[in-house]
């Protein structure tokens, strides 16, 4: 299928999104694929594509609104805009065009304050989804790293631990793709912007979901 960039389980669908880049079946551009978790088995050639030529050319984060279960997602072609997906159709609305952070929704996910968090190059950012307004939280610090090659993070994926409001994320050091040199587990810190290292994983990642426990039973079975 390609790389996939971000993932979701959508709990009113009990399903998973899985956001894929460009250079993918989906061409140049981005898509979403989705699979029942219930009914269809843990492979991916049973994903079927909910959106396609939509005019994203990537899906770089999707994030779940835990209020009423609706999908938020970045356009990362340089314009930034922001979608939401409507989790039962597929169908997209624009929430707005632009989010001058440079290359936002590498990283995104709804904090326990309701809000939605976004990772740019090097600040996280705080978006109101109601009011349409953005604010910049900080420049990320980092603790509990060996020395970083790359000043600049590059957040694959974040999540949210629903029992406790810890966000994790996908840290690439050295910039990703093929530059990446190292790939942490990091949880970050809403109010301050700070990074914290869990681990290191010596393969590249980039998905990062949280997920009922009896479904990591179905996926080991």
């Amino acid at each position: 299928l390609g790389v996939i960039s971000s993932m979701a389980w959508i709990p009113s669908t009990d399903a998973w999104w899985m956001g894929m880049g460009g250079n993918s079946v989906c061409a140049i551009r981005g898509c979403v694929y989705v699979r029942d978790t219930v009914q269809a088995s843990p492979t991916f050639g049973l994903y079927d594509a909910l959106i396609e030529g939509n005019g994203l050319f990537a899906v770089a984060g999707l994030a779940v609104r835990p209020s009423d279960g609706s999908v938020y997602t970045f356009e990362a072609d340089g314009s930034d805009g922001l979608f939401s997906l409507d989790p039962a159709t597929g169908d997209t609305a624009t929430v707005f065009d632009t989010f001058d952070e440079g290359s936002a929704g590498k990283g995104t996910t709804f904090g326990p304050d309701g809000l939605l968090y976004v990772s740019g190059n090097e600040d996280l950012s705080v978006i109101d989804v109601d009011l349409q307004t953005f604010n910049t939280v900080g420049s990320y610090t980092y603790t509990g790293f060996p020395t970083i090659n790359d000043a600049s993070p590059t957040v694959g994926s974040m999540a949210t631990r629903e029992s406790d409001g810890t966000v994790f994320a996908i840290f690439k050091d050295g910039g990703g793709g093929g530059n990446t040199t190292a790939t942490y587990l990091v949880t970050i810190n809403l109010s301050t912007a700070e990074m914290t290292n869990v681990g290191l994983n010596t393969n590249l990642l980039d998905g990062l979901a949280y997920i009922p426990t009896r479904l990591v039973q179905a996926l080991q079975n």
